[in-house]
Order: C-alpha cells, then structure tokens, then sequence
C-alpha cells in the first residue's frame, strides 16, 4: 500500500477548565473532548519528498500538518505528499489544523507500519490537540493534552454555529490570562452530563467574547431553541446540544448567512480510514 485516505473528525470541547500555568507559561488543562461528524479528508502518499497541499493549494511550514510531516521525516526518515480538504472551519475551536496534523501521523502508521505509540510525543509538540485528535471520541485530556483518558458518554445530537472567524488560541489565552476564571470540577460535569444531560463550561469563553464579541451573539442565538449552550475551544464557533436530530436539524435551517450552521451528532472515534 502506497496511498491512503483518511477523514479526520472535528472536536468539541464539553468543559474546558484551566488549572493553573507551568513554569515555561503553558496552560495546565482538563477538558472533556468529544469527536463529531464534521471532517477534513486527506489523501496521503509515499513520496521521495513532501509536498502538503490544502484545497490545491500548496503550505508552508506554518502549517500544523507539514510540522507533523517534517517531525517524521527527522524521526523516522519518510517522506509523504499530502492532499488536505477541509471541511472543518477555521478559527473555530473545532479542532481543524489538530486533526489534520493527526491524520498526517494516522497516515505515516499506515502506510510505513510505525508504531502510533511511538508517535504522541511528537503530535504533543506539533498542538495540544492532536494526541486527542490520533484517538478521538469522548475523551478527558487534561496536563498539556498529553493525558487522554476515554470516558463512557451517550452520543448527542448538536449544532455548530459560527458567525465570524474567530481570534488567535494564543491571543485568548493571553486575554484569559489578564482576568483568570476559579478553577471547576470536570468529575462533577462528567457526573452532571451523564444524570441530567447538563453541565457543560468553558473557561476560555469570557474572554474569547471580549475578542471576538459575535460570539455572544451566537449564544444568545442558539438560546432561543436550547438553554444547553456553550463555546469550543477558544472560539469562534458555539455548540448547542438537543434531545434528538429533528429538533437540531428544525435550529440548523433557521441559521442563514454564518460561516458555519450544521447539526451534527458525536462520534466514537477520531477518524475513519476509506
């Protein structure tokens, strides 16, 4: 096998809480993640070089993807060319540049038999996301994102809705970092989800608004058909959560004109092989 094509789900962040900085200023987390259907595809070949494309479109080293592909090459010595489409939005908090890393590693275990074990150290330096994204499905990951535990919840039925492109992870957590939020319990959100469906928080979000204020607006928004409302990741993009798909599809088709308006469901897994 010398080609593989892979669809690497979105994330959304259930909790989000903030437990204090290290030393070096990284944030020390505990978030209860779960994978949705909503995912960008990548075509991945052996090559003699690598090429990252996006849409068509040739990357640079910027890009979370080609860091994963040259973190392999001076681990391993392989080289790949890799075809991105995205369907996940930008600047959402919903895990896009993170799963298309992971699916690079995905790929790389594939198609030159290493070991993915072998592989975390290196997704843990290219994003915090993406040992979570190499796995998926309901998750609490927590330290720098390097801890992922699974843990045993019901699908859910959401909407995803975005109204702008949201501001930087790095400016939110700078933001964040001017007015900290008190520390939350993730065991009694996990507790709280599985006995009444509820609890769901996230710490970034205030400041995440001050940035990037339509972000209120679409809470507010997505109020008016559920009070099961919050942000993912450092935003822009807000979830709501309903008791079944047509109520989530009935919300989806009210929304016209945002850059992103879909009902979804979660997902048991981060991606799928096709």
């Amino acid at each position: 096998m010398d080609t593989i094509k892979i669809k690497v789900f979105a994330k959304v962040n259930l909790a989000l809480d903030i437990k204090g900085t290290y030393p070096d200023g990284y944030h020390r987390l505990d978030m209860l993640m779960a994978s949705i259907d909503m995912y960008d595809t990548l075509r991945l070949s052996v090559s003699d070089q690598n090429l990252v494309t996006m849409d068509g479109v040739i990357v640079g080293e910027e890009n979370t993807a080609v860091r994963a592909l040259e973190s392999l090459t001076k681990a391993f010595g392989v080289h790949m060319k890799v075809d991105i489409l995205k369907d996940i939005p930008l600047n959402a908090g919903l895990g896009g540049s993170s799963a298309d890393a992971a699916g690079v590693f995905i790929g790389a275990s594939k198609l030159f038999g290493i070991d993915i074990a072998t592989m975390y150290g290196l997704a843990q330096k290219v994003g915090s996301d993406v040992p979570y994204m190499m796995r998926g499905g309901f998750c609490r990951v927590s330290g720098r994102g390097e801890i992922v535990e699974p843990i045993e919840l019901d699908d859910m039925n959401l909407v995803i809705l975005q109204a702008e492109y949201g501001a930087p992870t790095a400016k939110v957590y700078r933001e964040y970092d001017v007015n900290p939020a008190q520390p939350s319990d993730v065991d009694q959100t996990i507790a709280e989800i599985k006995a009444t469906g509820r609890g769901y928080f996230n710490k970034l979000q205030d400041a995440a608004i001050r940035l990037c204020p339509s972000i209120e607006y679409s809470l507010g928004a997505l109020k008016l058909y559920t009070d099961r409302v919050f942000m993912t990741g450092s935003g822009s993009a807000v979830v709501g959560v309903f008791d079944d798909a047509m109520q989530a599809k009935w919300c989806e088709l009210n929304f016209g004109g945002y850059l992103c308006a879909k009902s979804l469901t979660t997902k048991k897994v981060g991606y799928e092989i096709l």
